[in-house]
Parts: structure tokens; C-alpha cells; sequence
């Protein structure tokens, strides 16, 4: 028993030192930044009209109809996201994949992984952890500042600090942590220059939004340029290190 307890463990640590190796030189950094800024654009007119019944901008959403668009418009809007978000997960992958075989894998070996990562079994309980958290202290200073929970931001500006405070924590990544700090602090300074909008008439600007709903684009647009800051420091950092092999 105390072998193969010893072999798990020692599996264990060679899965999580590989796994902190497919993360550590940024270039999967640089795809979520370019995966929450494509998330940004896409929900904007969705949650706009989920949240004022007298938005109709933009296309698809301008029909005959003078409060609100159709639900089987906003239902085919929603499920065109899920298939953006699937062809973008594979060409990222891919394309990832192929950088680190060219660039990456001279410098800190060839870290190969399917498209789903193994995920070790800590992971849930330490991610809803920091997710219900950080969750509840993100939306009652919404509440007391803004005078509603703007749900959909809280919930954008929480899922990827909880995420990288996992990720930097179980694999030995500090730069994560420090990122989730980052991100988080520019979400929601950010979320003080926006206004609350009136209901009925809806918003005039991005930057006009609902007390309750929010607007996840803007949360979703600072996070893409912090893990693109982040993915590129990673990577001119992985880029100055000696060739290991030829």
C-alpha cells in the first residue's frame, strides 16, 4: 500500500509540474484574452436586450416588434455564441500547440496535452471557494455603491480571479495570483464610470448599464488585456531562456 501510495503521489507531482509547464510561458494566456474579448463583443447585445425591453440595437435584434425582439432571436443568438466559443477553443488550441512546438518547446521541453486538460480533484472545491468568496464581497460593494448587484458583471469580473487564484495556487504560479488581484482591482474601478440607466428607455452609451443586470463587457474587456499583459510577459520571459535542445 505504501508503494503505490507512493507511486500516486509521485504521478501526481509529475502531472502538476507538466501541467504548470503547458501554462507558464503565456501563450494560453494570450488565447483567453482573445477569448473574453470575443465573449465581450458577443453578449453585449444579448444582455443589453435581456435587460431593457426597449433595446433593439444591433442586428439580429431589430424586428417589427416595438418592445421586444423575438425570444427565438435571442435564443439563436445565444446558442451562435456557444458555437463561436467551440471554433475559437480549437483554432486556439491548435494554434497554441504549434507555437509551443516551434518556440517553447527548445527552451522548456515539449509539453504535449488533449484539447481537456487532466484537472485534479482539489480544483473544484478551492475554485467555488474563492468563486462564492470573492463573489459576495464583488456584488455587495456593487450594492452599496451602485445601488444593485449587476449580477452579470460580478459574475465576469469573479470566474476568472477564481480561476487564476486556483490555477496559481495548485500549480505554483504566482504571477496568477497577482493577475487575479490586478484584474479584479481594474473590474470594478472600471465599473465606476459607468451609470445606471433608466429602464424603459434604456441605455445611451456602453458605459450606461443596469443596476441589476450589468454590463459584462466591460469587466470581459479588462480581463482580455490583462491576461494579454500577462501572456506576454510570460512569453518574453520563456523566449530569453538558453535552448536546452537543438
Amino acid at each position: 500500500m505504501t508503494s503505490l501510495s507512493s507511486q500516486s503521489t509521485l504521478l501526481n507531482k509529475q502531472l502538476r509540474r507538466t501541467v504548470r509547464a503547458w501554462w507558464a510561458d503565456g501563450l494560453w494566456d494570450m488565447a483567453v484574452a482573445g477569448f473574453c474579448g470575443l465573449t465581450a463583443v458577443w453578449l453585449f447585445p444579448l444582455v443589453r436586450v435581456l435587460a431593457f425591453p426597449a433595446w433593439t440595437w444591433p442586428w439580429p435584434f431589430v424586428t417589427e416588434e416595438t418592445v421586444n425582439p423575438m425570444r427565438q432571436e435571442i435564443a439563436l443568438w445565444a446558442l451562435g455564441m456557444l458555437a463561436v466559443w467551440a471554433v475559437f477553443s480549437f483554432v486556439a488550441y491548435w494554434v497554441v500547440s504549434w507555437l509551443k512546438r516551434r518556440f517553447v518547446a527548445t527552451r522548456l521541453g515539449d509539453v504535449r496535452f488533449k484539447f481537456i486538460l487532466p484537472i485534479e480533484n482539489r480544483i473544484l472545491p478551492i475554485f467555488i471557494a474563492s468563486y462564492l468568496l470573492i463573489s459576495f464581497l464583488v456584488m455587495g460593494l456593487f450594492w452599496l455603491t451602485t445601488g444593485g448587484p449587476r449580477i452579470s458583471t460580478a459574475f465576469c469580473v469573479v470566474a476568472p480571479a477564481a480561476m487564476l487564484f486556483t490555477i496559481g495556487k495548485i500549480y505554483e504560479l504566482p504571477r496568477y495570483q497577482w493577475v487575479a488581484v490586478l484584474g479584479v482591482a481594474l473590474a470594478i474601478g472600471a465599473e465606476f464610470f459607468t451609470t445606471t440607466a433608466v429602464y424603459l428607455e434604456g441605455p445611451t452609451n456602453f458605459l450606461d448599464v443596469s443596476a441589476t443586470v450589468g454590463n459584462p463587457s466591460l469587466p470581459l474587456l479588462v480581463w482580455a488585456g490583462v491576461f494579454l499583459l500577462s501572456g506576454l510577459l510570460a512569453f518574453y520571459q520563456t523566449m530569453r531562456l538558453p535552448h536546452v535542445t537543438e
